[in-house]
């Protein structure tokens, strides 16, 4: 149905903004832009992810990851590697957790991935896209083990903006 799509959305294989210029209808992926400068702020010298999920956001996440040099694994449950499969091993590798899922959010808060979060540190990064509520699950149980977490407001806000500027 698109006439163009931008670079970022092409990569990703998703689009979430369209835009209508000079007759041709345009896509745009702004989940790319609000979740790299979002996260690139608080990821640190981490180097290493895993993408729960693998939907729209999750394909912007794993476009900004690769961008930035950030070697990832991504678990969903219609892959070959499930969150159910994450283990000491990985977590001791990989100290980025991104969930791309919609668990945790309203208005099911009582949902979390099905994490070992006995294995979660002070030199992990949760990054939670969901962000109502405030402080899902998956966070919590993060924090109560010393991770860093973020949730996705400010990913949020800064994907309308960017959607905003696209049509303004």
């Amino acid at each position: 149905y698109l006439d163009e799509v931008s670079n970022e959305a092409e990569a990703v294989g998703a689009v979430n903004t369209i835009e209508i210029r000079n007759r041709k209808i345009i896509g745009h992926n702004t989940d790319v832009f609000g979740f790299e400068q979002s996260f690139l702020k608080i990821v640190g010298t981490r180097k290493n992810g895993i993408i729960l999920g693998n939907g729209g956001a999750s394909k912007a996440a794993q476009y900004v990851l690769k961008k930035n040099d950030i070697s990832f694994l991504v678990a969903s449950r219609n892959s070959n590697f499930t969150i159910q499969q994450i283990d000491k091993n990985i977590l001791s590798k990989y100290n980025i957790i991104i969930n791309a899922t919609p668990l945790g959010m309203y208005p099911n808060t009582n949902k979390f991935p099905d994490l070992s979060y006995h294995l979660i540190n002070s030199k992990h990064l949760l990054f939670d896209l969901v962000y109502n509520p405030e402080e899902t699950l998956f966070l919590s149980k993060g924090k109560t083990n010393g991770a860093a977490i973020k949730n996705g407001i400010e990913m949020l806000h800064l994907q309308a903006e960017e959607s905003w500027k696209i049509w303004n």
